[in-house]
């Protein structure tokens, strides 16, 4: 998987939940209440279709700078060193 979908995909996963709950909080009263539950399921199906999409692929390892943010389970180890 490419690293920039990766990350956006991190991205959607994590803040788009947050964003979307403070977004809906602060202008949610403006709504009427069926456009505010489409752009609610818009906004959190979309962040768990991201997370699936996560948990389905083969992921490398993600760094950026020089920190990991991600790293892949066991796949690096050689072969003889099993602890």
């Amino acid at each position: 998987m490419n690293q920039t979908l990766l990350l956006i995909l991190l991205i959607v996963a994590m803040l788009l939940p947050l964003a979307a709950a403070v977004v809906l909080r602060t202008v949610g009263w403006r709504l009427a209440p069926t456009p505010q539950a489409i752009v609610t399921a818009v906004l959190f199906g979309s962040a768990m279709i991201a997370a699936l999409v996560l948990a389905r692929a083969d992921l490398p390892t993600l760094r950026i700078g020089g920190t990991t943010v991600l790293t892949t389970l066991g796949g690096d180890q050689p072969a003889g060193s099993q602890p």
